[in-house]
């Protein structure tokens, strides 16, 4: 999912899904990994947020 996207930001995105299917688990992958993202992403309920310059083990592991 793209943070930044033409209509609607990547967070507002997650909320307005978990709104409509509360069953999904969004996780948050990207290269912009600063504190303030991943606390806007996780207080947004996404079901983790990884740093696209992590192992790939570490999203492999919240698949």
């Amino acid at each position: 999912m793209r943070f930044h996207l033409k209509d609607m930001d990547g967070l507002k995105l997650i909320r307005a899904l978990l709104i409509r299917w509360s069953e999904f688990r969004v996780i948050v992958h990207t290269a912009k990994a600063y504190p303030e993202v991943a606390r806007e992403a996780m207080t947004s309920h996404a079901y983790a947020f990884v740093n696209k310059r992590a192992e790939p083990r570490k999203l492999l592991a919240q698949v």
